[in-house]
């Protein structure tokens, strides 16, 4: 029995890979409001500054701005990396890749997401940042993974022609 359904929901994980690249940011902007009582939106990228003077005033634990830190970078690098998945959903679909491979691997890239995000914002360790790493390619493995596929598809068919 397989447990991949046949629906094609793939194009349903672009928006869902969207929603997890503001997971980090809204933990940030939270931090940020347990430390300083308010989260400044009129000047939002200066508030890291903010607090790293209240780190050198003895007011904010260094482990608590290294943390909104990773934070950002943890966002950061989703925005970065949702145009590729994007771009691999809708060749992926363009090329009549088979329903269950799609749902599988964007299934899988959003777990990969997910893996990454704990693993970035928990860690303080080279065995966690080990662990963020191997999500992120394993992540990255799956949408280049998308992508050949595709592009073999696509060639595939126009030498038919």
């Amino acid at each position: 029995m397989n447990m991949v359904p046949t629906t094609p929901y793939s194009f349903h994980s672009i928006s869902v890979a969207f929603l997890l690249t503001q997971v980090p940011h809204l933990m940030k902007a939270g931090a940020i409001i347990r430390i300083l009582g308010r989260y400044n939106n009129l000047a939002p990228r200066t508030q890291i500054a903010f607090i790293e003077e209240k780190v050198k005033e003895g007011k904010v634990s260094a482990s608590s701005l290294a943390r909104i830190k990773r934070l950002e970078a943890c966002h950061i690098n989703a925005m970065e990396n949702l145009p590729l998945f994007v771009a691999a959903v809708l060749a992926g679909n363009f090329a009549g890749l088979d329903a269950q491979f799609m749902n599988a691997s964007t299934g899988a890239y959003l777990l990969s997401r997910i893996a990454y995000t704990v693993f970035y914002t928990k860690q303080s360790t080279r065995a966690g940042a080990g662990a963020r790493s191997l999500s992120w390619l394993f992540g990255i493995g799956l949408t280049l993974t998308i992508l050949t596929r595709a592009a073999m598809a696509l060639s595939e068919s126009k030498s038919a022609r």
